[in-house]
């Protein structure tokens, strides 16, 4: 699952951690954290159950994150990541 934060609208502390089930998705997390200069964490985890973790799924979302690093006033593509 991946959540969209809308800036200044849910802060959240500089404690959080972001955790991942697949270490492609924990190297994107650490990426994304990095790029933005976030005091957050990722960590990676084993899943608290399956996590059918879908290759083109992961790929439009990896896309999506691309785009919005590059162009921080990018506002989507429409993708709706429960949808896909």
């Amino acid at each position: 699952m991946i959540e969209v934060l809308v800036r200044n609208e849910l802060p959240l502390p500089h404690d959080t951690k972001v955790v991942a089930y697949h270490p492609a998705d924990y190297e994107l997390a650490r990426h994304v954290i990095q790029a933005i200069q976030s005091p957050w964490t990722a960590v990676l985890a084993k899943p608290p159950g399956p996590y059918p973790r879908k290759k083109v799924h992961a790929g439009r979302v990896e896309e999506f994150i691309q785009a919005s690093l590059a162009n921080p006033k990018w506002r989507g593509d429409g993708l709706e990541f429960d949808k896909v």
